[in-house]
């Protein structure tokens, strides 16, 4: 009678082994980062092509005022109809907030933000629901941008905890940066539910040995080469997108919006086996005039380098929710759909 037991028991094991391998698969996510699209940008075709169940949009941006010192809204979603069909979707709204701005403000003027930001939260929401006659899906989580630093650790982190305690039942999710990630014993780990471990622009980006600022593999593996697991939740997210960054006798001039595609070979000699262009003649690139011999360093990650961190992320860290791409543009995600819809 044993024989039996034993392989229901081994049959079940099977099960619960099989349920724990489909839940370690992290959800997909991306960002939807422009606060004044066309009608339905966020087009819910492309999210379904991607396998998109949740993205994350930004509704205001934050920072000091200049008139009255105080810190407030500088920018916010104004076209709300650039997601009209998209808002019946799981979402997570993003506040950004400019680090510059916790500089100058205390204790008071932190938890005045706290509440600002909730109630715009709320309201909005409020709004939103009226508009769409409560066709919007209910958020559960809130997540708060901010590039803090040790110097601005402890008003953040005042800020964050009195934001959860104004509304308890929403979870509180925050952006992650490299380095505070390494070190978090030195920088402290923000009081919230869960973060986002943006991995990307890691490197200088106005040093001409710098080989990518966005994304370097080998200036990644630098901040996970400490054995332990970050101690809260983390969701992590991906480039999705590039630039050129333009030298002038070594020295940073400015950011191109340009992909490879655009350099001809008439104006620009490609390095071998290097991601450096130079300017053969004077020209008019992107709205700029681009000498002879200026350098443009392409900044744009590859598949591969995008396949790599997510394998060096799932090793490190056991427990991964979801990887979010950043950001929502269609020429961008089809630049990456392989990496996206290839994503185990």
């Amino acid at each position: 009678m044993r024989k039996p037991l034993i392989l229901g028991m081994s049959l079940l094991s099977a099960l619960i082994s099989c349920k724990q391998e489909r839940q370690s698969i992290p959800g997909k996510s991306v960002y939807y980062w422009k606060l004044n699209g066309s009608q339905n940008d966020l087009d819910t075709q492309v999210l379904n092509r991607y396998g998109f169940q949740h993205f994350y949009v930004k509704l205001m941006d934050v920072d000091i005022d200049p008139a009255s010192q105080k810190a407030g809204p500088k920018a916010s979603l104004t076209n709300w109809k650039a997601l009209e069909n998209a808002w019946g979707r799981l979402h997570t709204p993003v506040i950004f907030i400019n680090n510059n701005c916790l500089l100058k403000i205390d204790s008071a003027a932190s938890l005045q933000l706290a509440r600002d930001v909730d109630k715009y939260v709320q309201s909005f929401y409020q709004q939103l629901n009226i508009l769409y006659q409560d066709k919007v899906a209910d958020y559960s989580t809130l997540q708060i941008d901010c590039d803090w630093t040790k110097s601005t650790k402890d008003q953040y982190f005042y800020f964050l905890k009195e934001l959860k305690a104004l509304n308890p039942r929403i979870r509180l999710s925050a952006t992650l940066r490299m380095y505070p990630y390494k070190y978090f014993e030195q920088m402290g780990v923000p009081p919230v539910d869960e973060l986002s471990l943006m991995c990307y622009n890691l490197g200088k980006i106005k040093e001409l040995d710098t080989y990518n600022s966005i994304l370097d593999t080998k200036e990644l593996k630098a901040y996970l080469n400490d054995k332990r697991s970050y101690p809260k939740p983390l969701n992590i997210a991906l480039p999705c997108f590039g630039w050129m960054v333009w030298f002038r006798n070594g020295e940073y001039k400015h950011i191109l919006y340009l992909s490879d595609e655009q350099l001809d070979a008439a104006h620009f000699s490609k390095k071998a086996n290097s991601n450096r262009y130079m300017a053969l003649k004077d020209t008019v690139i992107a709205g700029q005039y681009v000498r002879t011999g200026d350098i443009l360093r392409s900044e744009w990650p590859s598949q591969k380098e995008l396949q790599t961190t997510i394998k060096l992320l799932a090793q490190k860290e056991k427990a991964i929710k979801r990887i979010s791409y950043f950001h929502f543009d269609t020429a961008l995600l089809q630049k990456y759909e392989p990496v996206i819809n290839g994503q185990q």
